[in-house]
């Protein structure tokens, strides 16, 4: 509204300087033909002088042109400049009404698209509040005939804040509660309403809809329908779709994964962990994706190896990875050794000790605490040999955590040294059980 003020203002004082301007060049002085005669007759009327004195004065010459065509020409001139300024004020004064009549309606539009979300999520807000009392009675109630009713179900905004609670409650309800929910789907035929926003919506709401399917299974024929959307190139809408082929089958990641051609970011690893986990089936052979040519899949089934706790024959392609060319894959590689405790690296983990990176030192040294690798003597030693507080403080934290008996090896570390420094880093991890 302060902008809108401000260009009313503008544009009244524009009107007001443009009428000014005109006044002043319509009032100001024109040589007409009647000023013209005045000249002449004040020529006429020259005092009348002896014709010797006039002849003692040096010879005046007189214009070439006559003053009426002076006349004349600054008259065109004058009537050219009010033309051009009779011309341009309507023009501006056009230009100016057509912004400030586009700005009202531009800010007409932000304003009622703005009251329309906020009307919809209030309204979606109580209508949520009013179906999940609804869906929590069903959910209690043990004879699986009496089916809720939900009022007002036939509105579309209804049913998408019904099937939005159905989506929260799966995440969290297995077993005979989520069969319960599933068939709120049968029952008020929401399903039929999916599929058909899916059928004919953009890619964006395809992605909300497929969204629902990563933690519900109603029906496993529909894995068909969703299998032209695993490689799609819109992010989201790919993403959600291989979740719920997950959902349905944890072990098809293997065709998923297979030949990946986009890159498997943190947030899609994380999402397919929580759908394989919450499905509680044995999960799939990550090894497979060692030997993959996509250094996101090979660092994704470092990550699930370790998770999962996968200790087998095949460890020792862990150990060949210490060697990749990618320092992400090499960094994951030796965290993955160091947490299943491999066998038979003992060498080649020490080699790392003199030309380590500060990213691997603690793996590193846990990694020997783990396999006692490292006696009393040894352990002080490579401590003092760190320069960095940062460093120390690591090999503390670690020693704390995998040493046996490590909070009296930290109490006796505080004790023997006569640094200050150390002495606080001991008491502070020794305070905080870090």
């Amino acid at each position: 509204m302060r902008g809108l003020i401000l260009l009313l203002i503008l544009f009244f004082s524009l009107c007001m300087t443009c009428s000014r301007a005109s006044n002043s060049f319509n009032s100001s002085p024109v040589i007409s033909t009647e000023n013209s005669s005045v000249l002449f007759s004040l020529k006429n009327s020259w005092p009348q002088k002896s014709t010797r004195a006039i002849q003692g004065f040096p010879h005046i010459p007189f214009p070439e042109k006559p003053i009426q065509k002076i006349t004349k020409e600054i008259l065109k001139n004058e009537y050219r400049r009010n033309s051009l300024l009779k011309t341009f004020v309507p023009i501006l004064s056009g230009l100016i009404i057509f912004f400030i009549i586009s700005s009202m309606i531009i800010l007409l539009y932000v304003f009622t698209i703005k009251a329309l979300r906020t009307y919809k999520e209030k309204r979606m807000y109580v209508i949520g509040k009013q179906y999940l009392k609804i869906i929590a009675d069903y959910l209690v109630k043990k004879r699986q005939s009496e089916y809720p009713v939900f009022p007002g179900l036939y509105k579309p905004l209804n049913r998408i804040t019904l099937i939005r609670q159905i989506y929260l409650l799966s995440q969290n309800l297995f077993g005979n509660k989520q069969n319960k929910l599933l068939k709120l789907f049968r029952i008020r035929r929401l399903l039929r309403h999916v599929l058909f926003s899916i059928a004919i919506s953009g890619k964006n709401k395809k992605a909300v809809y497929l969204k629902l399917f990563s933690v519900i299974i109603p029906n496993k024929t529909l894995d068909k329908k969703f299998k032209k959307y695993l490689f799609s190139t819109h992010h989201e809408l790919r993403r959600f779709a291989q979740l719920a082929s997950l959902n349905y089958n944890p072990h098809s990641l293997d065709n998923i994964l297979k030949d990946y051609p986009y890159s498997l970011t943190l947030w899609d690893q994380i999402h397919f962990f929580e759908v394989i986990d919450r499905r509680s089936t044995i999960p799939p052979d990550f090894y497979l994706y060692l030997k993959s040519a996509n250094p996101t899949v090979v660092l994704f089934g470092l990550r699930m190896i370790r998770i999962f706790f996968q200790k087998n024959e095949k460890e020792k392609q862990l150990i060949e990875l210490l060697r990749h060319t990618d320092e992400n894959i090499r960094y994951e590689a030796l965290k993955t050794i160091s947490d299943l405790n491999v066998e038979g690296v003992d060498s080649l983990i020490l080699a790392y000790v003199s030309e380590i990176d500060d990213k691997y030192k603690t793996l590193v040294i846990e990694y020997l605490i783990k396999n006692n690798l490292l006696d009393d003597d040894t352990l002080f030693k490579f401590f003092y040999s760190e320069i960095k507080d940062l460093d120390r403080l690591n090999i503390l934290k670690t020693v704390f955590n995998n040493y046996p008996n490590g909070d009296k090896l930290i109490n006796d570390f505080m004790n023997y040294t006569e640094e200050e420094k150390i002495k606080k880093m001991c008491a502070f991890i020794l305070e905080n059980a870090l």
